[in-house]
């Protein structure tokens, strides 16, 4: 039998949470592992690895729809609170999502990724020959930010040379507040962004070409092209996913080892243990912190009665720090195993993008420890002021031995 109705202030998109998140996280765990939030209409807060992997898993009863009724609304989707379009295909369910999972998949292959190896290299190696010679940084700023916006850009067919258009608005959405004049001018950037994706699906059905953006722009789904909104919508969400998640997943890694250089050390002199630290790193600091789902009948979830309608808040942070799935979880561990993390999500919607992410990380963290192997963290760090939708940074300076440069083109 269900208890009664548990009541938490909880908002993941408040300062209070964003300066303890792994804390803040713990507490309701453990108190209530599921609990209901008024903020933002009310939502379900789900923390225990056990609920939340079942509720990632289970599609027909939490849907991922942006269109789904709630109280006479029909904005739902993978957004909290829930933005005024929708970010197809994210928001759709299978059958009709692994259609276009289906069509993802091939190029989004390990091996297909692995290909971009020789290009993300050089896309890393002229990012940092911009600063070896000074002896400063701002990891953010000249790293990695940069490196996600050209490597996507690259990815999709985009012009690689224009990603500063792509990498400050795309970032400073979500590391600027909402309502501020940056963050105003970060959401007119934006739209520039996607009317310049919007000219090149155009010129890809005029003129076809060997990337990303010319596969959907000539897909066809049970026989019928995908219509021109959906490509669209398609293109903005990889643009999206692809930047600012890895600029503050690679960032958190970053200066953790410049908070430890101890485990940087172990990491330069054995370079087999990245791959592991990364996974830890991706574990421990979570990018993205939870995607929510909308409830399509009555449900009980840890004791919970979530009712038809109700938004439900899955929570990777808190899967990723239960203590039932992974000993001592407030540690970076970084030979852990297994690491079973949500970071990427789970079930059919697990990130299409994981092994991008893991490349350009790998790339990044092999060049900055033989390239910048003494950097340190400068006092000027700044966090983003909230985290609900990407646990990042603004910025993230750091000194160093300076170095020669390389030559990258």
């Amino acid at each position: 039998m269900a208890e009664p109705r548990t009541v938490i202030e909880f908002d993941p998109h408040s300062a209070d949470y964003a300066k303890d998140p792994i804390g803040t996280l713990q507490r309701i765990r453990q108190q209530c592992p599921v609990a209901w939030s008024e903020a933002h209409n009310g939502f379900w807060l789900v923390t225990r690895y056990e609920d939340v992997t079942r509720v990632a898993f289970d599609n027909q009863r939490f849907s991922s729809r942006h269109d789904i009724p709630n109280d006479g609304k029909s904005f739902t989707g993978v957004i909290l609170p829930p933005p005024p379009t929708s970010f197809r295909p994210i928001e759709m369910d299978p059958p009709e999502w692994t259609q276009y999972r289906r069509l993802l998949n091939p190029p989004f292959s390990p091996q297909a990724i692995e290909a971009l190896r020789p290009q993300v290299e050089e896309y890393t190696t002229w990012c940092l020959d911009r600063r070896i010679e000074t002896g400063e940084i701002d990891f953010v700023l000249d790293l990695t930010n940069p490196l996600p916006a050209m490597a996507t850009l690259h990815f999709l067919g985009l012009p690689v040379e224009e990603w500063e258009s792509y990498a400050i608005p795309y970032h400073n959405m979500v590391a600027c507040s909402p309502g501020s004049d940056e963050w105003n001018a970060a959401g007119l950037g934006v739209m520039q962004c996607i009317g310049k994706v919007v000219e090149a699906i155009a010129a890809r059905r005029e003129e076809p070409r060997d990337d990303l953006i010319t596969m959907l722009a000539t897909a066809k789904i049970d026989g019928h092209p995908i219509d021109n909104e959906l490509v669209i919508e398609t293109v903005s969400a990889l643009l999206a996913a692809g930047l600012d998640t890895t600029t503050g997943a690679l960032t958190n890694a970053l200066y953790y080892l410049g908070e430890h250089p101890d485990v940087r050390d172990r990491l330069r002199k054995d370079h087999d243990l990245i791959l592991g630290y990364i996974e830890e790193a991706l574990r421990y600091f979570s990018p993205t912190q939870a995607l929510a789902r909308t409830a399509t009948e009555d449900v009980e979830i840890g004791g919970q009665l979530i009712r038809a309608g109700e938004r439900v808040l899955v929570c990777w942070a808190a899967a990723n720090h239960d203590p039932e799935q992974f000993p001592d979880p407030d540690e970076v561990v970084i030979d852990r195993t297994p690491n079973r993390h949500t970071s990427f999500g789970w079930g059919p919607h697990r990130c299409l993008g994981a092994p991008f992410a893991r490349l350009l990380m790998t790339v990044a963290l092999e060049q900055v420890l033989e390239r910048m192997p003494d950097y340190v963290p400068g006092p000027e760090i700044k966090r983003y002021e909230t985290i609900g939708t990407v646990n990042g940074w603004a910025s993230c300076p750091a000194t160093f031995t300076p170095g020669p440069r390389k030559g990258a083109a």
